[in-house]
């Protein structure tokens, strides 16, 4: 599925915008033969065009599909005769709207098995794999970033919520791995996505949106997955509105959110609510992917901002698993006379980066290796704004044994230094809440490993 060695666009067309000319034109990059199948060209973007699939004259692993609906079970049982063994069908039009639609799909699933076609859709985006320069995607590179290679995989219902992800990867540097939008799931399911990515030496996180289980046998892929990998999961369909979209969506019926969060976890995976928790987790699990496994649970926060910190202990208080801990008296000694020697540790708003620095340094070297710290910046402060490059040194030091996160808001000065902490290896965040209830819910993950590996968390 993830490295075929040729690939054939069924509906390719000469029109830019038009969904089969981005899909050849996302190919062109592709370390394969790609075919253009089109009766009405000789030629579309420099690559041969054939009436048929079966008027190739090399084999083909993969074909993408982007004709109308009923245009697709006869061009599925040339693909079968070509002996064509995947298919991506990226065209709408099928159960998701209704009895003449889920009739059409019944169709072209009874053709994958007839010919023994693995079919991932239809009604999706398809899939990627940067290492091969693979991408089946419609939505263009200037209109959509394409992220660079890395250890992310990424498994979606919806196409949109995957583009989401996909340039949230590229515009934060985290790299993809393995990327398949399988919409309808008239075949392909979750079970053969975690299947496939358990032994992929690329893959070490999997993140995904998923509107319902159908397969049975997905939480036991899923547990030998979470072993020795991480999944964050969100789910599409968790009230009776959301229920009813998502059958208008990809036709599927959405399970009972209680009691799919409270299976997933019991599986290995970490449940988030939204988008944004979502990227939140995969950035801490990404960042601190080795030393996560040691963190306890126990938090320091150092700031020169006490509203933020405020706001974080609420939550840090309304936590599951999460907690202040306590922070050394013998730190006094080295930080300024105005600091406030507590949790929050509050350098207030005369702190330097030199001050960060020394109480970054303070509390990594009095706290075990599993307590975090938590950075909360108001860098629009002129004393930190003007000197906050000197608190790196500290950092580098302290990185190896300590989790470092950062929460800082604002405009372009902000965002930029935000750019630079990332490039050292620390996540930043903008909203408290959002990291503390991310943290929580990876932390709580933390101890489920845990418990699997030795019976105690």
């Amino acid at each position: 599925m993830f490295y075929p060695k040729s690939v054939a666009v069924i509906g390719a067309s000469a029109t830019p915008r038009k969904i089969g000319h981005e899909i050849l034109k996302s190919l062109l990059k592709f370390k394969g033969r790609v075919y253009a199948v089109n009766p009405n060209y000789d030629e579309i973007l420099g690559i041969k065009c054939y009436p048929s699939v079966l008027n190739i004259p090399a084999s083909i692993d993969l074909c993408v599909i982007a004709l109308p609906a009923q245009k697709v079970p006869s061009a599925l049982v040339e693909c079968g005769k070509k002996g064509i063994r995947y298919a991506v069908i990226v065209s709408g039009g099928f159960k998701e709207i209704g009895d003449v639609g889920a009739k059409l799909e019944r169709e072209i699933t009874s053709i994958g098995k007839k010919f023994g076609i693995r079919i991932i859709g239809p009604n999706c985006i398809g899939i990627a794999n940067p290492k091969i320069g693979l991408y089946t995607f419609f939505q263009p590179e200037d209109f959509m970033e394409r992220p660079a290679e890395g250890a992310i995989s990424v498994m979606t219902q919806s196409g949109t919520v995957g583009c989401i992800i996909l340039e949230f990867l590229a515009y934060t540097g985290i790299g993809l791995a393995k990327f398949v939008s399988y919409g309808n799931k008239c075949d392909i399911d979750e079970y053969d996505v975690i299947s496939a990515l358990k032994n992929d030496n690329d893959t070490r996180i999997l993140v995904g949106y998923i509107e319902s289980f159908d397969n049975p046998n997905v939480l036991s892929a899923m547990k030998e997955f979470c072993k020795n990998k991480y999944m964050i999961v969100v789910k599409g369909g968790r009230t009776k509105e959301g229920t009813s979209a998502v059958k208008s969506h990809t036709g599927a019926l959405a399970e009972d959110y209680r009691v799919f969060r409270g299976v997933i976890k019991q599986h290995g995976g970490i449940v988030v609510d939204s988008i944004d928790e979502l990227k939140y987790s995969l950035k801490i699990v990404n960042f601190y992917y080795e030393l996560i496994e040691k963190f306890n649970g126990k938090i320091v926060i150092i700031t020169n901002g006490a509203g933020l910190s405020v706001i974080t202990v609420d939550s840090i208080a309304n936590s599951k698993y999460l907690s202040l801990a306590s922070v050394d008296k013998k730190l006094r000694s080295s930080l300024p006379e105005y600091a406030i020697l507590s949790n929050p540790l509050d350098l207030t708003g005369s702190a330097t980066g030199e001050d960060f620095a020394r109480a970054i340094m303070g509390v990594s070297e009095t706290s075990d290796g599993g307590t975090a710290i938590i950075l909360n910046m108001v860098l629009q402060d002129a004393p930190l704004g003007g000197s906050w490059q000197t608190m790196i040194s500290a950092i580098k030091q302290c990185m190896e044994k300590t989790m470092i996160l950062a929460c800082a808001d604002g405009g372009e000065f902000t965002m930029g230094v935000t750019r630079d902490f990332e490039a050292l290896g620390v996540p930043v965040f903008s909203n408290p809440v959002l990291l503390i209830s991310a943290l929580d819910k990876v932390y709580e993950n933390v101890r489920w490993k845990r418990y699997e590996k030795t019976g105690r968390d």
